[in-house]
């Protein structure tokens, strides 16, 4: 999940991750959920170094930068994809861009990138959101142009533990919560 606050902190300016706690974006999302952290959180399993999947909880992932040290919860995560496409952020002005501004992303299962966000197709809709993959972890958040509607899904396996049928059922997972 690291990349979706990692836009927004540094979008708003903010290098310092621990003055990014305090940010009044927070408190006025009540992002009660996120914290900056180098900590483990959630436990990670990974089957890139051999069978069975090793927990890789304790990886420090903080050469990501912020995307690396922020920890969030699936709750927060959907607040703030759903203030962020509200207009609750940034003024529509510049939310406009981020949708419209979009390059087709080559071998991204028609993906395609706007500035921070990806448009995905999803078999009812097109959604906008992000992925978010790392070693031991597999999150997606997609939601509505509009922020009405929307997805999180968080699996703290990667695509090596999941293999191919794992990342085809979460696939179809992405489809049916969203699409019902």
């Amino acid at each position: 999940m690291p990349s979706k606050h990692r836009l927004y902190i540094d979008g708003v300016g903010n290098s310092d991750l621990q003055a990014a706690r305090t940010n009044p974006n927070h408190r006025y999302l009540s992002l009660t959920g996120v914290i900056v952290s180098l900590d483990p959180y959630a436990h990670g399993y990974t089957a890139l170094f051999g069978v069975p999947p090793k927990d890789v909880s304790v990886v420090n992932v903080s050469a990501l930068g912020s995307a690396g040290a922020i920890v969030s919860t699936v709750d927060d995560v959907a607040r703030f994809y759903r203030a962020l496409f509200r207009g609750r952020l940034f003024p529509k002005s510049l939310l406009r861009p981020m949708t419209t501004e979009v390059v087709h992303a080559p071998n991204a299962g028609g993906r395609a990138i706007g500035l921070g966000v990806w448009r995905h197709p999803l078999s009812c809709s097109l959604v906008w959101g992000h992925d978010g993959d790392w070693l031991g972890y597999w999150t997606r958040v997609w939601g509505s142009a509009n922020g009405t509607r929307q997805v999180v899904i968080s699996v703290n396996a990667d695509t090596d533990s999941l293999g191919e049928a794992g990342s085809a059922a979460l696939q179809r997972l992405e489809n049916l919560a969203y699409c019902g």
